[in-house]
């Protein structure tokens, strides 16, 4: 893949290759008329330079830390996952949206994100799924046997630290990107996601920090014989706690 460029007064292209190995170029124009794009023929490229590594060799060699350090697939998953959010920043430009960009530029879209971590995650022998809504897209892994949603470019915004959006089931993800709810109804969608065992906040125990505040209320309320109540919001919540995934 390359990325696009635009051609506001001229049609000059210039593009600077940052990895070895095969790029396919094509050039897709937009016909103003009849609001159609026109794709041109696609070009295929071998660029061999011994002082870059090809994206390929670099996945190879991340893999192979990884195997190096980890042990179950889980370890695995959130160590490449943390790998990608530490070798690339978010491209606003909209230019690269391939693995390249993560491997070779240290910028991307979220495709290139996706990209990445999937090419990273099957090297380790972990299978893992695109899925898309809101225009944007993420992962789905498999772990253990479970699907779980995976979104490394949500993770890597300032927040709740970089593994928020690490192990949700579908229902949880469609808070943050409403369309997978229709998307996950489907009878062809591949990736249930329903169990949260694979969480990153529940399998680390860390969930206690926001979960120990109801602990004491809820065991207040059962001790006192109450099968129905409401629970009191520590004064510091998020204006939007009802959407927050981490409250649910």
């Amino acid at each position: 893949d390359i990325s696009r460029r635009g051609f506001e007064n001229n049609n000059t292209f210039t593009f600077t290759f940052r990895a070895s190995g095969i790029y396919k170029i094509c050039f897709i124009a937009f016909n103003p008329t009849s609001k159609e794009f026109v794709r041109s023929q696609e070009y295929t490229l071998q660029i061999r330079d011994s002082k870059r590594k090809s994206v390929e060799q670099i996945a190879d060699e991340v893999a192979a830390e990884c195997k190096r350090q980890c042990q179950t697939e889980y370890e695995k998953a959130v160590w490449l996952h943390d790998w990608v959010l530490d070798h690339v920043v978010y491209d606003n430009s909209l230019l690269y949206c391939s693995a390249e960009g993560v491997f070779a530029r240290g910028v991307g879209t979220c495709e290139s994100y996706h990209r990445a971590y999937v090419m990273l995650l099957k090297r380790v022998g972990i299978e893992s799924g695109r899925v898309a809504g809101n225009g944007h897209v993420w992962t789905a892994v498999k772990l253990d046997g479970s699907w779980c949603q995976v979104d490394p470019t949500w993770n890597d915004v300032e927040g709740y630290g970089k593994h928020m959006y690490f192990g949700l089931t579908d229902e949880l993800i469609s808070l943050a990107h409403s369309d997978h709810a229709t998307t996950s109804a489907k009878p062809d969608y591949k990736y249930v996601s329903a169990a949260m065992e694979n969480n990153y906040f529940i399998r680390t125990g860390e969930i206690k920090q926001w979960s120990e505040y109801f602990t004491g209320q809820i065991k207040e309320n059962i001790k006192n014989g109450q099968t129905s109540f409401v629970l009191s919001i520590p004064g510091n919540m998020y204006d939007n706690y009802e959407t927050d995934i981490i409250y649910h």
